[in-house]
């Protein structure tokens, strides 16, 4: 044994083992209120162990009992941290923990468990009275904490519920739960709030149950859910919450992978796997469609294409036939006159003697002018005349960027779904405001139905999940559509009851209990409480969101209806937007060159 933790729990190593002899344990609970460590041993019984200690004479622990069928609290006396620093620590680093069966115990010592928790694991009844961390540790199998109570800091820090998890503790002071991981198979996590539960940063809470009652003092603070969760959130801040098993399955694996940097070709894989399917879920659909329909130069295009381009076509062998004939007459005509220039320049050398020197120079001037400019015509014309009777290929790709446009519109208006033709998202969601309106006779129905959307989206979608939205960046609650009543605000009675309660169970811990001590502790719950219930949504704020969220939802909905055809129309329109930026393309190279730019 050592008094010194060590740095990594990844795997179980054993140096000792610890049975039931009784003479064992005593020595045991000895180097235990000494101050020593439990490093790497595999424990035959965590109950034999916690009573050793607790029977041994030296042991600083807290001395005030109390019976815990009756699960009355008022006979204690609330420990300070100083307190709680001179009680005897039983720190477990390491190793297994082959039974931990500890039902009905009191553990009134500071217990840190960092291990490994091989069989199931039953706390339920029990009552720890100091601090209780289980932090790194790993349950292997089902992990119970039914009706036990935490009365003071008690924190689970990257622990690993490989099993069924039942963490439906009272927690009588803070409980924190750090990049905890809860595993797909594990079964469901059942949350029960006492006092305040802050969950920081925690990895995957799947299938979480909360009271049905108004849990006030719970902190939601990065909490991936995994799954959908039911209960009574309206006084929860979960706006910094991040939800959906894609996420949940990253975030697990980022943690489990924390101490590996190197990343495998597998991991690679995986992520663009995950890339091209998220990627094909966002592009495919008939918004995409209706996006690509919208673009004016594809219309106008299109346009030009199937009703000039085919004309053109059919005049354009009699044009063709006019270019070659106009461009023989014009190589006839050269051909005579650069013959009549010969012979000028012949007569011009016969009669050399009896003819000036004057004209024989401007006969030789005038035919290399003549000859200079029928060169140049002679080439402008053959710029402007085709080599072949065929159409240029910038004619050609516009009028296959028209006839792909045109096939995916017709697509469109046969496949796509009337409200997806009629309006675009926003358009959609303004109608559903419009259709159930507050206050209005039918507003449940409008909130049942815009429930069912965002339930059958989060079924096919990875990334959401049925019981919460992300609404301009901040996560927000969505009641079940058995839950209606939870979208009005609390009772102001529902609320004064439950601020009485927990300022009952704080004045337990107190030494002072007149009127006066009272009458503070309830004007400060009162306080807090006022402060979060201006801080979170109101009950019409919260179905407004469930209307345009879950309009949003039905209108993606339809927007997924015949994926086939939406797929053919968006490639069709995309091969008519590559045939027309081709033809952009060369237009402008020709400019540039035009210009003398290359």
């Amino acid at each position: 044994m050592t008094s010194i933790a060590p740095n990594s729990l990844h795997e179980v190593r054993v140096h000792a083992e610890i049975g039931d002899d009784p003479e064992e344990l005593h020595e045991l609970a000895d180097a235990v209120v000494r101050g020593c460590s439990i490093c790497y041993a595999r424990i035959k019984s965590l109950r034999l162990l916690l009573e050793a200690v607790h029977a041994h004479p030296g042991v600083q622990c807290i001395d005030v009992v109390f019976d815990p069928k009756q699960n009355d609290a008022s006979t204690l006396i609330k420990p300070d941290y100083e307190a709680c620093a001179h009680y005897t620590n039983l720190r477990i680093y390491g190793g297994e923990i082959l039974d931990a069966s500890c039902r009905h115990l009191i553990i009134r010592i500071n217990v840190h468990m960092s291990s490994h928790f091989s069989a199931k694991v039953d706390f339920a009844c029990t009552h720890f009275l100091a601090h209780s961390h289980f932090d790194r540790s790993v349950f292997a199998n089902e992990f119970c904490l039914l009706a036990t109570h935490f009365y003071d800091f008690t924190t689970f820090r990257k622990v690993r519920f490989r099993g069924s998890a039942n963490i439906g503790s009272i927690y009588h002071h803070i409980v924190r739960f750090d990049e905890c991981t809860f595993h797909d198979h594990c079964g469901a996590v059942t949350f029960f709030e006492s006092n305040t539960v802050v969950f920081y940063n925690t990895v995957m809470l799947k299938g979480c149950l909360f009271p049905s009652t108004l849990a006030l003092g719970v902190r939601c603070e990065g909490v991936v859910f995994g799954e959908s969760v039911t209960g009574d959130f309206r006084l929860i801040d979960v706006s910094t919450c991040r939800f959906g098993v894609e996420c949940a399955r990253r975030a697990a694996a980022a943690i489990a992978q924390s101490d590996e940097p190197v990343r495998t070709w597998n991991q690679l894989r995986h992520r663009i796997h995950v890339w091209s399917i998220t990627a094909a879920r966002d592009l495919i659909g008939w918004h995409r469609v209706r996006s690509l329909g919208e673009i004016q130069v594809l219309n106008r295009a299109s346009v030009f294409g199937l009703i000039a381009i085919p004309i053109l076509a059919s005049l354009w062998p009699a044009i063709s036939a006019a270019w070659v004939t106009y461009r023989g007459t014009m190589a006839r005509a050269t051909a005579s006159l650069e013959t009549l220039v010969i012979r000028l320049d012949a007569a011009a050398q016969q009669w050399g003697g009896t003819v000036s020197q004057n004209t024989n120079e401007a006969v030789q001037a005038a035919s290399e002018t003549a000859r200079t400019s029928l060169a140049s015509l002679q080439e402008f014309v053959g710029r402007l005349a085709p080599d072949g009777p065929y159409l240029g290929s910038s004619l050609a790709l516009l009028f296959m960027a028209a006839v792909c446009v045109t096939i995916g519109l017709l697509l469109y208006q046969m496949f796509a779904p009337r409200e997806v033709r009629k309006q675009d998202e926003d358009e959609f969601v303004e109608a559903a405001h419009r259709r159930y309106p507050e206050h209005a006779v039918d507003r449940n129905d409008g909130l049942r139905r815009a429930i069912d959307f965002l339930e059958s989206v989060a079924a096919r979608r990875g990334d959401r999940n049925a019981s919460f939205v992300q609404h301009h960046g901040e996560a927000v609650w969505i009641p079940s559509r058995r839950q209606l009543k939870c979208f009005d605000d609390p009772a102001p009675e529902d609320v004064e009851k439950i601020i009485e309660e927990k300022a009952a169970r704080e004045i337990r811990w107190t030494t002072k209990q007149d009127e006066k001590s009272i009458a503070q502790r309830l004007d400060h719950e009162r306080r807090m409480c006022d402060e979060a219930i201006r801080r979170l949504l109101p009950g019409a704020e919260r179905r407004r969101i469930v209307i345009e969220e879950g309009a949003r939802a039905e209108y993606w909905s339809k927007c997924r209806q015949n994926l086939t055809a939406s797929a053919l129309a968006s490639v069709f329109y995309v091969s008519g937007l590559i045939c027309l930026l081709v033809v952009l393309s060369i237009q402008t190279w020709r400019v540039l060159r035009a210009a003398g730019w290359f």
